[in-house]
């Protein structure tokens, strides 16, 4: 498993604590690093960092992150949603509205191959539904918009030869 991969389900596992007790993002993450993060893989400091960096980053912008899931999500309440797949959706959200390096595709594969391990049978479908709603509102909104040309006249439709410019022509 990558890097980020373990960064991102240590997050999950963080922001899942958070939705629960309220805990801040702070003290969630150091009671997760300090009991529950096991042991220490060689990439310990590049996982925490990148962890830490989408914890912080999800909570700063939880407000706006929440009411573009709200309308990305019809007919679904955030608090319907299981806190697994809810937070899945936020670290998505905020990856594809705040870290404009991580490619779309690679975000959206993430959050999908995550909620497959941590959600429902159904999670990995929502969470694409949900994604991919967001991700194509937001490539709207960043597309440049192009000016519309003006409309070029239509040449004149060429009239057929008549028989006898057919006849002089031979």
């Amino acid at each position: 498993m990558g890097t980020r991969r373990r960064a991102r389900e240590c997050a999950l596992q963080i922001l899942y604590g958070i939705d629960w007790t309220g805990q801040r993002a702070d003290d969630a993450s150091e009671l997760f690093w300090s009991c529950f993060a096991g042991e220490r893989p060689s990439a310990y400091a590049e996982i925490r960092r990148a962890c830490d960096e989408l914890v912080d980053g999800v909570s700063e912008h939880r407000d706006r992150i929440d009411r573009e899931l709200v309308d990305a999500s019809h007919n679904w309440k955030l608090e319907r949603m299981s806190v697994v797949d809810r937070n899945i959706l936020r670290m998505g959200t905020f990856e594809l509205i705040f870290r404009e390096v991580i490619p779309r595709k690679v975000v959206l594969n993430e959050a999908i191959e995550i909620a497959k391990k941590y959600g429902n049978k159904e999670s990995s479908a929502f969470v694409n539904g949900i994604l991919h709603f967001v991700s194509t509102k937001r490539a709207e909104v960043d597309a440049p918009k192009k000016p519309r040309a003006a409309r070029k006249p239509r040449p004149a439709k060429a009239t057929p030869p008549t028989s006898t410019e057919v006849e002089s022509a031979q």
